[in-house]
């Protein structure tokens, strides 16, 4: 999905790429959403802490898009995805944790 934003912001099209924002939003609440849902099935001991910083997550990109909108448009398009894939990545290190959880205990990964 980022990679499509990325290939976007070549293209210099402000609505295609708030579109393509939009449906990242809406792409990351679902993702994290079913996370959520299988670390409490799971009985995940930090499901609480790993939900703010789904929630934080969202805030941020939502914040970086928004700077896009109301700043120059343009130029803003390729460091507003690269600080997406720099939030996204980060999480991937937390998820991490997680996963240890999962393995310790002999839980099937959440997909």
């Amino acid at each position: 999905m980022l990679n499509g934003l990325h290939s976007l912001a070549r293209e210099k099209d402000q609505f295609v790429f708030n579109q393509s924002g939009y449906r990242l939003i809406e792409h990351l609440m679902a993702h994290f959403a079913h996370e959520e849902a299988v670390l409490i099935r799971n009985g995940y001991p930090l499901v609480d802490a790993h939900a703010i910083k789904h929630k934080d997550i969202l805030d941020d990109v939502k914040t970086i898009l928004e700077g896009i909108v109301n700043a120059d448009p343009v130029d803003g398009m390729d460091s507003a995805i690269l600080e997406i894939k720099f939030l996204l990545l980060d999480h991937l290190i937390d998820d991490l944790a997680y996963k240890n959880f999962f393995s310790e205990h002999r839980l099937c990964c959440p997909g």
